[in-house]
């Protein structure tokens, strides 16, 4: 009976046999997000409440763009219905969950202005004084002489005409809620004045020494350049400026030459005699 007591006992501990649980590695792994209640017209924010070790994700916005920021903000370009997707994954799991948006541009408001100044054939643009009740997210500039900006613009711009002449210069604006206005200002533009210039100079001696002054030239733009020759063989050259003295080699008679021009295209040359004791 002993020996038949100690084969059961030796058979049940033979049998016996280890179990150890394993867990589910994409238990807690699932996709999640939530729509802002904050969201509005066209522009909406979404929230990532996903769950698990996700390495990756996507979102899939239903109008044909994505993106992999963790929590975007999205204008989408029309109002209607789009079935938005967020997708994660690691190396072992995937996630996949989508939901159904319903937008309208409803509530926008925006009024477009602008102002400008005008230099010559140039023309400088601001659209700042525009107003709207949401983000205004696009410019767009016709300058009335066939040319424009595209839907490229910016709020703040310039434009150089060929001509002078008048123009009807219009502004289209809109917003991330779906707004969009124009507004349009005829110009006139006037041809610059005829460039005028006029070189003189005065001067005072002190031995062989000439001072020479140009500053009663004058212009109706800006004198930017002086050129003196003294009359005995020197001069400054093109980087001369408009106070400068000569001293000269001997006593003489010389013809001084000054030749001015300005930033509108003008040059002018005056000339005058001394004599140097």
């Amino acid at each position: 009976m002993k020996t038949f007591q100690h084969l059961f006992y030796a058979t049940l501990l033979f049998c016996c046999v280890s179990v150890v649980a394993q867990t589910d590695p994409c238990a807690n792994f699932a996709a999640n997000f939530t729509v802002a209640s904050s969201s509005s017209g066209l522009t909406v924010q979404f929230t990532n409440l996903s769950t698990g070790a996700y390495s990756g994700l996507i979102w899939l916005f239903g109008d044909g763009t994505q993106s992999n920021a963790s929590s975007p903000s999205h204008t989408y370009t029309e109002a209607g219905a789009y079935q938005v997707c967020l997708v994660i994954e690691s190396d072992l799991c995937s996630s996949e969950t989508c939901k159904w948006i319903q937008l309208t541009a409803g509530g926008g408001t925006c009024n477009a202005q602008f102002n400008f100044e005008k230099e010559g054939l140039t023309v400088f643009f601001n659209a700042n004084p525009s107003t709207a009740n949401g983000t205004i997210i696009g410019w767009q500039w016709t300058y009335g002489d066939g040319t424009g900006s595209g839907s490229s613009g910016t709020p703040q711009t310039n434009h150089v005409y060929a001509a002078a002449g008048t123009y009807t210069v219009c502004l289209v604006i809109w917003t991330n809620n779906g707004c969009e206005d124009d507004y349009c200002q005829t110009i006139t533009i006037s041809s610059p004045p005829t460039p005028e210039c006029n070189a003189q100079f005065n001067f005072e001696k002190e031995g062989l020494t000439v001072f020479f002054n140009a500053n009663p030239s004058t212009a109706n733009g800006a004198i930017i350049g002086w050129q003196w020759t003294y009359g005995d063989g020197t001069g400054s050259g093109s980087s001369g400026t408009p106070q400068t003295n000569h001293v000269y080699a001997s006593a003489g008679t010389y013809t001084v030459w000054l030749v001015i021009w300005t930033n509108n295209g003008c040059e002018d040359d005056y000339c005058q005699t001394i004599t140097i004791s």
